[in-house]
This record gives structure tokens, C-alpha cells and sequence, in this order.
């Protein structure tokens, strides 16, 4: 609909542009999509990080089943899958049925004491990449146990960092405690 401009509105001065009820050549305009499809390599890939220390069975086993991991690195010193209401080995035959690659790197945080910064951050949270070119599962999503939330939240900014620097790219974190 096209908007009237009164007689004392109308200037040398101003321009005036309005959308016609209909296309000049008389044909419908095609209608349009209701939104922009994403392209599948804009999207950010995920990194999720997973607290153990209270964790119950259920919350892991579908965090697993959501997020559909390519790649599950074990930061935890003694590892295991004795969660609340979960037997571990019906964890560990998930984890094989899934096809996931799980892989131990175990990271002595009970010595870091309240400094992660001690040590090389950096160092640990390139074991990541590593791992996931080491599989060929570059595109992620990636899962990462770490104990403790405290200290999932302290080592994921160099887990992004090391993602970012050796893959490229976009990524999300999330953190399940």
C-alpha cells in the first residue's frame, strides 16, 4: 500500500519511495522464505564439559545421547563410570555403541591446589585438538570429564583457546554439572 504525501509535505527536497500494491509487470512477487537457512559449516561447533564430582548416572547418560560426542577426553586422575543409579558398565557399552573414541589423559588437578596457572594450562588443553586430529573427528562435538566444576570452569578458556588455535573455527561450551 503506498503511503499519500499531503500537498504542504511535498518539497523539492524530498524523496519519496514507496513499495507498489503490485509488481509493475503485473506478475506476483515469488514469496519468500519465512528464515535464512543456516549453512551447516556456519554453525559454531560444540565443546561440552562434563563435572563429575556429583554428577548422577541419568544427567550423563543423557548429556551423552544429546550431545552425540565424536571425541570423550578423561582429564579425571582415577577414572571411572560409577555414577549414581548407572552402572558403569552400561556407560561404557553406551559409550562403544555410540562409536565414540574415548581416550585418558589423566591430569593430576588434586596437586594444582587453587592455581591452575602453576602449571601450563595450554598444554593440557591441547590434548584435545591432538586427539581429535589423531581421529580424524575434527568437526566435534567434543565431551571432556574434568572432576571438579571449579575447575571446569578454570580450564575452559584454554580448552576454547586450543580448539580455536588448531581447528579454526567457531565454537560453543557448555558445562554439565
Amino acid at each position: 500500500m503506498a503511503a499519500e504525501l499531503r500537498a504542504e509535505d511535498r518539497s523539492g527536497n524530498v524523496v519519496f519511495l514507496a513499495r507498489p500494491d503490485r509488481p509493475r509487470n503485473g506478475r506476483p512477487a515469488p514469496a519468500r522464505p519465512p528464515e535464512q537457512l543456516a549453512i551447516e559449516f556456519d554453525r559454531p561447533r560444540q565443546l561440552h564439559l562434563v563435572a563429575t564430582d556429583r554428577l548422577h548416572g541419568a544427567t550423563f547418560l543423557r548429556s551423552l545421547l544429546q550431545v552425540k560426542p565424536t571425541v570423550l577426553l578423561d582429564f579425571r586422575f582415577a577414572p571411572h563410570f560409577k555414577f549414581t543409579a548407572v552402572d558403569g558398565s552400561a556407560v561404557r557399552s553406551q559409550i562403544e555403541a555410540m562409536g565414540i573414541h574415548y581416550a585418558h589423559h589423566s591430569v593430576p588437578f588434586h596437586e594444582f591446589g587453587p592455581s591452575l596457572l602453576k602449571h601450563d594450562p595450554m598444554q593440557i588443553a591441547i590434548q584435545l585438538p591432538e586427539l581429535a586430529r589423531a581421529n580424524g573427528s575434527l568437526g566435534g562435538p567434543f565431551m571432556v570429564l574434568i572432576k571438579e566444576v571449579g575447575m571446569a570452569h578454570a580450564l575452559s578458556p584454554f580448552l576454547i583457546g586450543a580448539l580455536v588455535k588448531e581447528l579454526g573455527g567457531r565454537w560453543t561450551l557448555e558445562i554439565t554439572s
